[in-house]
């Protein structure tokens, strides 16, 4: 992710979100992920591990997802 893509960040930060459940509605699929963002289910995936990666790496990055969820 581009450290000013602040829009990615968030949609990336919303995928992790949903996945995992830390809106505290339960965990999600992968196709009930992409249907809430409104992308495909591969997408959905790619847009996930981009958020994990993001949250493991780069401490900027890290920062401002972590800001967002």
């Amino acid at each position: 992710l581009a450290p000013d893509s602040d829009d990615a960040i968030r949609r990336h930060a919303r995928a992790v979100e949903l996945r995992y459940g830390l809106d505290g509605r339960g965990e999600r699929t992968l196709l009930e992920v992409g249907k809430d963002l409104g992308v495909t289910r591969e997408r959905a995936r790619q847009m996930v591990l981009d958020g994990e990666r993001c949250l493991a790496s780069t401490p900027s990055c890290r920062s401002q997802m972590e800001g967002v969820l």
